[in-house]
């Protein structure tokens, strides 16, 4: 019989109290495997007050032990936080170290890389633990998580850095320059907000990028050099294995792809097959933000027989879009229904008859992807990210080209125009991975390490 493990996971937030995919599947994760009997431990900063020093609280919740650190040396949001703070810091360090000696893990597995640091990961190591990232974002290669230039609204590969990336601002004032570079994820957002408000900030900045380069290449050696040093760092999905390869040149021998299970497909029906209609229902759900691409799928979906289709939308609604709302439920047949809470997605998914995904960036691998397939629903999905992951072309669904409104238009029209492929696309969505079945798969993993250790 195998002992049971002592698993210590690093975080960032309290995951029973804060949304996010990262949080939720490492709540979900850390239940599943103590209900298997192991002893499992939550490292996470959190809380930030005034005067206090940094505190390691800790509590008990649901057989989980939790360790708050209260006012942790690296503060959120990020823009507090300075680029050396993501690989060094000796308060998180030494406070990391004690929790390794009352603790004494098997396992360390790192979810999270913001608000800890890379000497966290060799602490671990040297204290003979076997160490395990999950890369759920790309934060170890770019501060802003999304390798995602906002104000191009467009991929950064960070070979072609356009001037919405860090690396380009550069403050000519000296005082200002010796903040940016303490800050720099601060001084982007001031830049920011005076450029949305029309105020123009060049005449701020110079062009020299040595002292930035720097900063950035330092960075980038300290994550590679930690991730290479691991046991194995496990990408969520083909394309951020890729990344991590190309950009931060992790060892093959280091990177594997593992998907994560997901508690959706425990509890959402899959539907059955859809008879004939006249008018076919494509649904979307999540926010309506630049990266997420709905604009585009607005644009699609605008140009399509409006008689033949229609287009559920389930999302907040910022100011600027409940003005829209009216406005584009009257000309074409779209229907904004709001937001929506985790558990009323069986009830979504009966009106639908196929799901679009359209994210613009490299999303690591959409979470509403395993929700849709779990109803059994044929996605059209970008050709981007993690998505190719989940979805075959003519398959289970169809791809488009992320930035393309034609391409994306012709998979809607290919649908409209022979609706058959929607009966033969769901015989082909493949049941999704459990939360059970994942976290068998990963106690598999951790003792395979240990053995090998």
């Amino acid at each position: 019989m195998k002992r049971k493990l002592r698993i210590l996971y690093v975080g960032f937030n309290f995951p029973p109290n804060k949304i996010g995919g990262v949080s939720i599947y490492t709540n979900n994760l850390m239940n599943e495997l103590v209900s298997r009997g192991h002893q499992v431990s939550y490292f996470y900063s959190e809380k930030q007050t005034l005067g206090i020093k940094p505190k390691l609280n800790k509590f008990t919740l649901e057989s989980i032990e939790y360790y708050q650190l209260i006012n942790s040396p690296l503060m959120y949001p990020p823009v507090l936080n300075s680029i050396r703070d993501d690989y060094t810091n000796p308060i998180l360090k030494r406070i990391f170290k004690i929790l390794l000696k009352n603790v004494r893990p098997d396992i360390v597995h790192f979810q999270d890389f913001f608000g800890n640091t890379t000497e966290m990961i060799h602490a671990a190591i040297a204290d003979n633990a076997v160490v395990i990232t999950t890369l759920h974002n790309y934060y170890p290669m770019c501060p802003t998580f999304n390798l995602f230039d906002r104000k191009a609204n467009a991929i950064c590969n960070r070979k072609d850095c356009n001037s919405g990336c860090l690396a380009k601002i550069i403050p000519k004032n000296v005082i200002v320059q010796k903040i940016a570079q303490k800050y720099p994820l601060l001084i982007l957002g001031i830049v920011e907000k005076l450029a949305n408000q029309g105020f123009k900030t060049a005449f701020l900045f110079k062009s020299n990028m040595k002292n930035w380069k720097n900063l950035f290449y330092l960075r980038d050696f300290h994550y590679r050099k930690a991730l290479n040093a691991v046991h194995i760092n496990l990408a969520v999905s083909e394309r951020v294995k890729q990344l991590y390869q190309n950009i931060l040149k992790i060892d093959s021998n280091k990177i594997k792809m593992n998907h994560i299970g997901s508690r959706a497909a425990e509890f959402i029906h899959r539907e059955p097959a859809t008879k004939s209609k006249s008018v076919i229902t494509f649904i979307f759900l999540g926010r309506l933000i630049a990266k997420k691409g709905f604009i585009n799928l607005l644009e699609a979906f605008k140009s399509v027989d409006q008689n033949k289709a229609r287009l559920y939308v389930y999302a907040a609604l910022d100011r600027d879009w409940r003005g829209l709302k009216a406005e584009l439920e009257v000309n074409y047949n779209i229907k904004f229904k709001g937001s929506y809470q985790y558990e009323q997605l069986n009830e979504i998914f009966k009106d639908a008859d196929v799901g679009v995904v359209t994210p613009i960036w490299e999303d690591n691998l959409p979470q509403i992807l395993f929700e849709m397939q779990s109803a059994g629903l044929p996605i059209i999905g970008a050709r981007i990210g993690g998505v190719p992951d989940m979805i075959r072309d003519g398959h289970n669904g169809l791809l488009f080209r992320h930035d393309s409104v034609p391409d994306l238009k012709k998979c809607l029209q290919k649908i409209i125009d022979s609706p058959q492929l929607i009966d033969k696309f769901r015989r082909n969505v493949k049941p999704v991975k459990t939360m059970k079945e994942h976290a068998r798969e990963i106690e598999s993993l951790y003792y395979s390490y240990l053995k090998s250790a």
